[in-house]
């Protein structure tokens, strides 16, 4: 079996186990309604951006593929699936015990424009606003500290930034924009995408030091 197509086997079913998971967790009742413990108070202030529903999802899910395949030493790729490993069931362990949900804003009031935060919509993009009743529709308002959209982005940069060190800022560019945009989506709190982003870095360094102890031989 090639390397490319082991790593797609390997990434596929990876996938499929962390999504169960996060879905799973989600939908637990022990999670459901909790208040955020961990909120400063000028979010209240950052602007519902309905159009930013976009790069939110494809900043984070859009980058999988291109990923694994641009990853070009079993090193760099064994390093980042552990790190994935290591931060997805930390993650999971705050969702579990340390529950809180994202006061999420009704996408009704939204349409007209009687939200108490800030809204910034263009005038007849509903295409963002059913966008939006996707994201809560298919995903719970708990899960969010810390934040898995910074931490799988944060992976992705710290993964390929060895490997083409020339491109690393574009990595940490990207991680950043979608920070932004689990904001103005109002799906994450401030310190949501700081702790996941802390998270990666430290699983990553965590993998690469497994890797360097039990599988570089």
């Amino acid at each position: 079996m090639s390397f490319r197509i082991f790593k797609f086997i390997w990434f596929s079913i990876t996938l499929i186990i962390l999504t169960f998971l996060y879905f799973y967790i989600g939908r637990l009742p022990s999670v459901q309604n909790q208040p955020p413990w961990i909120m400063f108070a000028f979010e209240k202030d950052i602007p519902f951006v309905p159009a930013s529903v976009w790069y939110y999802l494809l900043g984070m899910y859009a980058p999988f593929v291109f990923v694994v395949e641009m990853m070009r030493t079993k090193k760099s790729f064994f390093v980042a699936m552990l790190g994935t490993y290591l931060s997805a069931f930390i993650c999971f362990a705050f969702f579990i015990f340390f529950p809180m949900s994202y006061p999420r804003p009704p996408l009704e009031f939204a349409h007209a424009g009687m939200l108490s935060s800030p809204i910034w919509h263009i005038p007849g993009d509903l295409f963002s606003l059913k966008g939006m009743e996707f994201i809560y529709q298919m995903d719970s308002s708990s899960n969010t500290f810390p934040s898995l959209h910074i931490v799988y982005s944060m992976i992705f940069a710290l993964a390929l930034r060895e490997e083409y060190p020339k491109y690393s800022t574009v990595f940490y560019l990207n991680a950043f924009i979608v920070f932004l945009t689990t904001l103005t989506t109002k799906q994450h709190f401030v310190m949501d995408g700081i702790t996941g982003a802390g998270v990666a870095m430290l699983c990553m360094w965590v993998g690469g030091k497994i890797y360097k102890k039990f599988m570089s031989a």
